[in-house]
């Protein structure tokens, strides 16, 4: 995460609001959770949801939601995932996200 965020931070960077820096969190965060990191994954995601939402890029954070609710759920946080999967499902009707519908 640090990472990403120093990124964000660089001096004429322009990446705090790009596409690529809300990719760069999300393939962070999925590396965190496949490593079993869960606890440090979450963050990750959620720093991926609000990059995604300041972009307007509703798609990508109702794919964001559903790993972030995978991630809870691996954590044992079942009351968390329950509400960020009806979340992500109703999210991606709304965008006809074909994936996750």
């Amino acid at each position: 995460m640090m990472t990403v965020r120093r990124a964000a931070s660089l001096p004429g960077s322009g990446w705090a609001s790009t596409p690529q820096l809300a990719l760069a969190s999300h393939h962070v965060a999925e590396g965190l959770r496949r490593q079993g990191r869960f606890d440090e994954s979450l963050p990750v995601y959620r720093d991926a949801i609000e990059r995604q939402r300041s972009l307007g890029d509703r798609r990508s954070v109702a794919l964001e939601l559903h790993n972030l609710a995978h991630a809870a759920r691996q954590m044992g946080d079942s009351a968390t995932a329950a509400d960020r999967f009806r979340e992500s499902l109703s999210l991606a009707v709304e965008v006809k996200h074909e994936r996750l519908v």
